[in-house]
């Protein structure tokens, strides 16, 4: 194969590749538009309103935590709504956030090293602000730390678009457990229901969200349709790789010097070969 055989190849290789990209692209922009779209503008709509009202209203709701050792709760108030969006037209994330105060600072202290820093890992987990005063003995090593809560804790639901898997993912930070807790909704089960279930969970009203999170079944249902999916993109890659083979042997055959080489040998073939007369 000469040079610009080979460079062709890769052309024609790098552009199948690149149609493919851009089909994908495209199947995925579409599923946002009809699928993902009118939801999360419906629910910007509504989580700010919501944050208005509680504004005009300004009461603190009440939430409590297990902060203190053996998974003992304190008391916080949850407070200063706000919602943000990426984007009004075309948005892909909408993020509330709040935050949970003391009344008033909490101290207390604890004995013991291992003690100390499993409630420095279980605050840091929270992202709270606190303070810690240690006491060391005679060898440097923590005999008790004495903690101040300072606050206030972070609260966030983020929801995100998630065009490539066909899903909507919600991003709970410091609700139900430490941390944040993701979990993955098919576009159907984000309604309207669904929303007002979000607002009085946000209100800590109702104490599980998920009542609508995927199922086993549904799990399985999307896992099936996303490797059809993958398999009908696998099968287009490979027709469009045949007609660039085709197309590639096509214009070989038309060379003129492949076409001279042929004719030659069909030639030499019907020449019969003379035999020496004796």
């Amino acid at each position: 194969m000469s040079l610009l055989d080979e460079l062709k190849a890769k052309a024609d290789e790098r552009r199948s590749d690149d149609e493919l990209e851009a089909a994908r692209l495209a199947d995925q922009a579409a599923f946002y538009q009809a699928e993902l779209q009118p939801r999360l503008l419906k629910a910007y709509s509504f989580l700010k309103e919501l944050c208005d009202h509680l504004k005009v209203l300004d009461e603190p709701c009440p939430v409590s935590y297990p902060l203190l050792p053996d998974e003992q709760h304190l008391s916080l108030l949850q407070e200063n709504y706000s919602v943000s969006v990426d984007s009004r037209q075309e948005p892909t994330q909408i993020e509330l956030r709040c935050h949970a105060r003391f009344a008033d600072p909490v101290e207390y202290e604890i004995q013991g090293k291992q003690l100390v820093e499993r409630q420095r890992k279980l605050l840091d987990s929270y992202d709270l602000k606190y303070e810690c005063t240690e006491r060391k003995d005679d060898r440097f090593e923590i005999e008790s730390a004495a903690f101040k809560l300072i606050g206030p804790m972070p609260v966030k639901a983020v929801i995100v678009a998630d065009s490539e898997h066909r899903r909507l993912n919600v991003h709970l930070r410091n609700f139900e457990q430490a941390g944040i807790k993701t979990t993955a909704l098919l576009p159907t089960k984000f309604d309207d229901n669904f929303l007002d279930q979000l607002g009085r969970f946000i209100l800590r009203q109702e104490n599980n969200l998920f009542t609508t999170e995927l199922s086993e079944e549904a799990r399985r249902r999307l896992q099936e349709k996303l490797a059809l999916q993958r398999e009908e993109e696998e099968r287009a890659r490979r027709v469009i790789e045949a007609e660039r083979e085709a197309l590639a042997k096509a214009e070989y055959e038309r060379r003129p010097s492949v076409r001279l080489t042929r004719a030659l040998h069909a030639a030499a073939k019907r020449i019969t070969p003379r035999r020496d007369k004796s």
